[in-house]
């Protein structure tokens, strides 16, 4: 395995090191390239950009010295996938990115798992085509039954289908799994809030949190299980809280808990998302402006993310903060759009 996880520290065992040696070419790569696969998988799940930027260069390494190895393919094709899922860049162009190198890896070994769950990405956000990725899911099954990865990937597929009950056994399926994994329990705490269990979903988050306190899927998942129970004084400590966390000075958030207790949560997130980039956190904005009675513009930003592929879209009957929106006879409308 390979220490630290450094593209660098795992030449060590590249197989320029047995120059002279009676191991043949072959024999010297799988050791090598298997120790850089698990230290990427690892970067990969960590699902930030420091993360997925790690996970490339492995994989980057990997493909420069093996170009006919699916499995670098493969990987990059999942980094793509994740990096359009995290907003790091133009989401159509990486999902395009992910779909191209999935079919690539798959073409050379049709049972390449990381190929197999890149694709659903693509073919569930960028096609819209939940019944393709659900095949793709289902293959990625057939041949990896005790991969932590795939179940995590069913869970959302499910989840987003409104399965909700098949989504929990898949997420918690997932965390057990890679016990040590905060994003997997973190998306246990997701799809459990997307099934209206909010306490036991507040409870998995705050394991978490407990563990890794800048881990952010958990803070969303904590945050939209209070929002799902009406605990709006609840949701403002845990916004502060949040910010505190990741460093936002303590004379700031004094001043945010000003807005919030004389203003209230939702003017309080309007303002807050003022100080976002515009095209991020959309549904977010909606809700906040559905709650404040712009109803127009809260449907208009839910459209954009759709049409923008924001993977957020995906749960639009299940996000509790819609609430406003799912009483609105527009919504329906709006769902049969998604549907045709």
């Amino acid at each position: 395995m390979v220490a630290g996880g450094s593209v660098a520290a795992s030449r060590a065992l590249a197989p320029s090191t047995f120059a002279g040696s009676t191991r043949t070419a072959v024999e010297a790569k799988a050791p090598w390239v298997d120790a850089v696969l698990e230290a990427a998988r690892r970067d990969l799940n960590r699902r930030t950009a420091t993360g997925l930027d790690a996970a490339a260069r492995r994989y980057s390494e990997i493909e420069r010295q093996w170009p006919q190895d699916p499995r670098a393919q493969a990987g990059l094709a999942r980094v793509a996938a994740l990096r359009a899922d995290l907003r790091l860049g133009d989401r159509f162009a990486l999902y395009f990115e992910s779909r191209s190198r999935a079919e690539r890896a798959l073409a050379r070994e049709p049972t390449q798992v990381d190929a197999l769950l890149a694709l659903s990405s693509a073919q569930r956000l960028l096609e819209w085509d939940a019944a393709a990725a659900g095949r793709s899911l289902e293959a990625a099954l057939a041949v990896a039954a005790h991969d932590p990865d795939v179940h995590q990937v069913r869970a959302w597929w499910l989840s987003a289908a409104g399965r909700h009950r098949e989504a929990i056994d898949a997420a918690t399926r997932a965390s057990a799994l890679a016990p040590g994994s905060a994003t997997k329990r973190s998306d246990l705490a997701f799809v459990l809030t997307m099934a209206g269990r909010f306490d036991a979903a507040a409870a998995e988050a705050r394991a978490v949190l407990d563990a890794n306190p800048r881990e952010g899927a958990a803070w969303g998942a904590l945050l939209r299980s209070r929002l799902g129970a009406g605990d709006l004084d609840g949701a403002l400590d845990l916004h502060l809280d949040m910010l505190r966390t990741y460093g936002v000075p303590p004379e700031a958030v004094a001043r945010w808990r000003a807005v919030g207790e004389a203003e209230g949560y939702w003017a309080f997130s309007s303002r807050w998302l003022e100080s976002v980039p515009s095209e991020r956190l959309l549904i977010a904005r909606a809700a906040a402006l559905a709650h404040l009675g712009q109803l127009d513009r809260a449907f208009g930003l839910v459209e954009r993310a759709v049409e923008r592929r924001d993977w957020e879209a995906l749960w639009l009957e299940s996000l509790p903060e819609l609430a406003p929106l799912h009483r609105d006879g527009r919504f329906q409308q709006l769902l049969n759009r998604l549907e045709a």
